[in-house]
């Protein structure tokens, strides 16, 4: 049990796992500052404003992702569909999660929230599936690799 536990741990902490999360918060944060223009100085209501942060969101963490985490080219046509098939279900989590969440606090809140369990499924698929060649997770120490 407890090697279990030290594996799923060493899959979610490593280079790739730090380097995924930390360029996903800045795309976060970039993307909360354009859905705010959005909501706020573009006057669009949030079911769209939040929609459209969304997909944007997709285009960049993919590009973020390929450049930075993964060091591969961003032009990998097998690769962004399945990163945009893995997204897009990231995306509707997200989306639904804003919109649930929004109910009862803050929008801004609501989405990073959102953002946050988006990122743990996005990170499991895009580990498993999609970028499975580049980092397999390292077993702890006295775990074997079978």
């Amino acid at each position: 049990m407890l090697a279990k536990v030290k594996g799923v741990i060493a899959f979610f902490v490593n280079r790739f796992g730090i380097l995924y999360a930390a360029t996903g918060a800045v795309n976060a944060v970039m993307i909360a500052g354009w859905l705010y223009v959005l909501t706020h100085s573009m006057h669009l209501p949030l079911l769209f404003s939040t929609y459209v942060a969304v997909v944007t969101s997709s285009f960049t963490d993919y590009t973020w992702k390929s450049e930075v985490v993964f060091r591969t080219p961003a032009l990998s046509y097998e690769r962004f569909y399945k990163y945009f098939l893995n997204a897009s279900t990231a995306n509707v989590i997200q989306y639904v999660l804003t919109l649930v969440f929004s109910a009862v606090i803050f929008y801004s809140i609501a989405y990073v929230l959102a953002v946050a369990v988006g990122f743990l499924f996005a990170y499991t698929i895009s580990r498993l599936l999609i970028w499975k060649r580049h980092g397999a997770p390292v077993p702890p120490v006295g775990v074997s690799q079978r």
